[in-house]
């Protein structure tokens, strides 16, 4: 099992005065996603030749508090490019979410 420490940017405010409440969760979104799916891509291929479990743990970048009770999908990228669902998560108290992700030793 590989545990990959990521800490993502600090999410607990808006990033401009102007934005709303409802434009502030949209970027959250925006910014967990594109981090996943980059840290996948980026990550993805070294860690599925090592092992068959990927260890998440989100954590604010500025505190250093964990972030729980938040929803983390895996997808995997297909040989087209498109990515398909595979499965998803909720982190725990202290942030961690475990994948078991098929494939992963086998190139996937």
């Amino acid at each position: 099992m590989i545990t990959v420490p990521y800490k993502l940017p600090d999410i607990s405010t808006p990033i401009s005065p102007q934005e709303k409440p409802s434009q502030t969760n949209h970027n959250i979104f925006l910014i967990l996603t594109s981090t996943l799916i980059l840290l996948f891509l980026l990550l993805g291929p070294p860690l599925c030749r090592a092992a068959a479990s990927l260890n998440v743990t989100l954590e604010n970048a500025f505190s250093g508090t964990p972030i729980p009770d938040l929803k983390i999908t895996a997808k995997e990228v297909m040989s087209d490019g498109k990515l398909k669902w595979h499965s998803s998560r909720t982190t725990d108290s202290q942030g961690h979410a475990v994948f078991d992700l098929d494939g992963l030793g086998e190139g996937r």
